[in-house]
Formats: C-alpha cells, structure tokens, sequence
C-alpha cells in the first residue's frame, strides 16, 4: 500500500484544493479560473502562490440558492452561515480554517465569503462589514480536491489503483 500525503502545498498549488473549491463554488474570473485572493508567498521559480480564491458566479443568486447550491457540492450535512441580506455574486473561497482572510475578501470588494472553522469574532465582523460569510465544514471545503487528484493520478499511473478512502468523511453532525 502507498500513500500520499499532501496539506498545504497542495492548498495554494494551482490545480489544487482552493482551486476545486472554486469550481465548487462556482466562481471563475470570466469563464477562467478564479484569481488569487492574496498573494501569500512565491516560489523559488518566482511563481506566486495563494490559498484563497475569488471570482464571480455566472449571475447572482439569493443567499438560499446559493447555500443549497454549496450544500450539494461539497457534499456537507450542513452549513453554518450569516445573511448580509445581500444576493450572491462575487465570491471569495479559502479552503479549511480561512476565517483570518476575511479581510482579503473585504479588500476584493466580494459580497460572500466561503470557508470553514470560523470563529464567532469574524461572524461579527461580517455582519459588520455587510458580507454574506458561510462555513462549509473544514473536510468539505478540503474534500473537493480528492475527485479530480484522483484522475490526475490515474491517468500518471495507469497501472497502479487509486481509490479515494470510503471511512473517511465529514466529522462533524447537525441535529
């Protein structure tokens, strides 16, 4: 048995976690792939790298379409969410525990932010800056990115199975 074990570089890579979230939120910049948030680092190529993204919706939405939409895609028992009483149009994603980047959403002018783990100061500070903030559970935000790795390695690896594991899922239950 072998096994792969990536966290953060495959967060910020391109192609990578933020990205499926992206696709999962259906956000793009102008049918293309969302843009950085924030330019978090560069690689020793010069390369930046970010784990946020951010883009627009194909065309708003009401804040109830929009969560019964992400509720589908990633897969979640559940979302915790505050409606800013704005519909959905510019979005901002960062996968796991991305509520300190709540400011780069804000910067960007986005009207919604998505990501997990978020902590009852920054719902306040959404509600404080009129932004539309939901937390998709941090295995849901992350998990999108395990379908398309997959292919990736079954096309690199023809010969070798991939299987994506069936125990592990979202650990976290609403009643």
């Amino acid at each position: 048995m072998s096994a792969i074990c990536m966290h953060t570089n495959l967060d910020a890579a391109r192609g990578g976690v933020n990205d499926a979230l992206a696709v999962a939120a259906g956000i793009s910049r102008n049918g293309e792939p969302a843009d950085m948030l924030a330019e978090d680092g560069r690689l020793p190529s010069g390369e930046a790298f970010a784990y946020g993204r951010f883009g627009f919706l194909e065309k708003p939405l009401p804040l109830s379409a929009y969560l019964a939409h992400l509720k589908t895609t990633l897969e979640t028992n559940g979302l915790r969410f505050y409606d800013a009483g704005k519909d959905v149009f510019k979005v901002a994603a960062v996968s796991g525990s991305g509520g300190g980047d709540l400011c780069h959403a804000l910067d960007k002018g986005c009207d919604t932010f998505v990501t997990a783990d978020i902590k009852y100061d920054v719902f306040l500070e959404a509600k404080e800056s009129g932004m539309n903030l939901i937390d998709g559970d941090h295995f849901c935000t992350e998990n999108v990115v395990t379908a398309p790795l997959t292919e990736k390695l079954r096309k690199a690896f023809s010969g070798v199975d991939v299987t994506i594991s069936k125990r592990h899922r979202q650990t976290v239950e609403f009643f």
